[in-house]
């Protein structure tokens, strides 16, 4: 049975790394405890479930809030495909009003949740040459990332890169084919080096 006492006395990171269920908490103290460490450091276990918590948490709040949009969770984060028709016309890398509307509520969460990272992966589709397709995707890509800044997503928390036409996702002999390949991803994920270092920064 654990010391109340020397549960209290446990340095404050552990509340910060700990999921919020007793059983969890109960366990981390205990070993804690054993071990006497002078400096906690969480498991990764530990570190995938909090992250995971936070990561859900977020996929709940946006799909009761975007439209057109699929969320699907991926690896310590998850991914945004918006319908085509709200980012980009052919040719073109200015934001629609639609676009604008959804990347506004996604901000609006990272905001709050600021222990992410973003990133913004642009495509297109094969119309013109692939150097071309390559620089509209980086520029796209691009728009979105500085978009979100502007409303108040830290820098340093945002990357972009495009893969121009080489990752379609339909037939580009369509009309409808090349407008779904005239898209943007926005994969939002956390590391466990970076949760780790969120921490330590909190308690220095």
């Amino acid at each position: 049975m654990v010391d109340s006492q020397k549960v209290e006395a446990l340095p404050v990171v552990v509340q910060e790394v700990i999921v919020p269920e007793v059983i969890i908490q109960q366990e981390v103290k205990e070993v804690l405890l054993v071990k006497e460490l002078p400096k906690v450091i969480a498991s990764k276990e530990i570190i995938q479930q909090k992250i995971a918590v936070l990561m859900d948490a977020q996929v709940l709040e946006l799909k009761s809030s975007l439209e057109n949009a699929a969320i699907e969770r991926v690896s310590n984060g998850f991914k945004i495909s918006f319908d085509p028709s709200v980012y980009f016309g052919y040719n073109q890398k200015t934001l629609s009003p639609t676009a604008q509307k959804n990347i506004n509520k996604v901000v609006d969460v990272l905001k709050r949740y600021n222990h992410s990272v973003i990133i913004v992966e642009g495509h297109t589709d094969d119309v013109g040459t692939e150097n071309q397709n390559q620089q509209v995707s980086e520029r796209r890509a691009k728009n979105i990332a500085e978009f979100m800044i502007e409303k108040g997503i830290e820098k340093n928390r945002m990357a972009w890169f495009g893969l121009g036409e080489i990752a379609p996702i339909a037939d580009n002999k369509t009309d409808e084919g090349r407008k779904r390949n005239r898209r943007i991803h926005l994969i939002i994920t956390m590391s466990e080096d970076d949760y780790r270092n969120k921490i330590e920064s909190k308690t220095k």
